[in-house]
Formats: structure tokens, sequence, C-alpha cells
């Protein structure tokens, strides 16, 4: 199982397209895109194909695997600090 976040509009549509960089504390945290359109937390950023940036799907999806559970419920809306690009 997965993260599943939405970024919507004022009207509660999805937003598609919108980048983000997610961040663990200051750490830029690094993700390879799945086939499914998923994103995966890279080991580091030296691992193959792995960025910083991702980004919703067409209907403002993002979905995240490999992320520490215990963390993403800590308190914050969303993982870590979202940063809009």
């Amino acid at each position: 199982g997965g993260q599943f976040y939405t970024k919507v509009d004022p009207d509660g549509k999805g937003i598609d397209g919108v980048t983000f960089q997610v961040k663990d504390g200051d750490t830029v945290l690094y993700f390879v895109k799945q086939n499914d359109g998923s994103y995966k937390k890279a080991a580091s950023d030296t691992t193959s194909d792995a960025t910083p940036d991702v980004k919703t799907d067409t209907n403002g999806k993002l979905t995240f695997t490999g992320l520490d559970a215990a963390k993403v419920a800590e308190g914050s809306r969303l993982i870590g600090d979202f940063v809009a690009l």
C-alpha cells in the first residue's frame, strides 16, 4: 500500500501536472516513477532514474510507496513539506 494525496483547486477538482518536491526536514527526498504512475522512494539521489520532482496525474493525485508510514502520520497534512515548483 501507498500514501495518496490529491492537489485540488478551490472548487475541489484535481489539478493536473503540478510539480512538487518532498522534504524530510531539510533533506529533499528522491523518487523513481513506477509503471503505474506512483512514486517509490529511491534509496539515494544516485539511484537510476531518481528525481526530486514528483508530478500530479490528470486527476491531481500523487501516490507514494516506500515512505515511513509513522512519519507520514506524524502530524502534517502532507508528507514532510510539499514545495510547489
